[in-house]
């Protein structure tokens, strides 16, 4: 006796239906790879370089928007801002400063 089970169904669990994308878009996530991977490359050159700036602060918030899950990007954000190179206060002297000192 040979128990055939539902090709649809799993774990009780109707399987949806997969679709394939197109050439075109296959290609379009194809440069979009191509593209974070040259930008994370970038941001960890920088990063060993010690580059602090508002244009790799920014870098970091688009690499970011792709791959979110990414510690030492956050991390390199998280350098820059304390840096104090964005002239924001992240780092060094700003008022807020004052009251932890008193």
């Amino acid at each position: 006796f040979v128990r055939t089970l539902p090709t649809r169904k799993m774990h009780g669990r109707v399987k949806k239906d997969v679709v394939e994308p197109t050439p075109e878009e296959r290609e379009k996530q194809r440069e979009q790879v191509r593209t974070a991977r040259a930008l994370f490359g970038k941001l960890l050159a920088l990063r060993k370089d010690r580059v602090y700036s508002q244009q790799t602060f920014d870098m970091t918030s688009k690499a970011l928007q792709f791959h979110p899950e990414f510690p030492t990007l956050w991390g390199y954000r998280r350098e820059i801002l304390l840096s104090g190179a964005l002239g924001g206060g992240g780092g060094g002297g700003g008022q807020d400063d004052d009251a932890f000192n008193a």
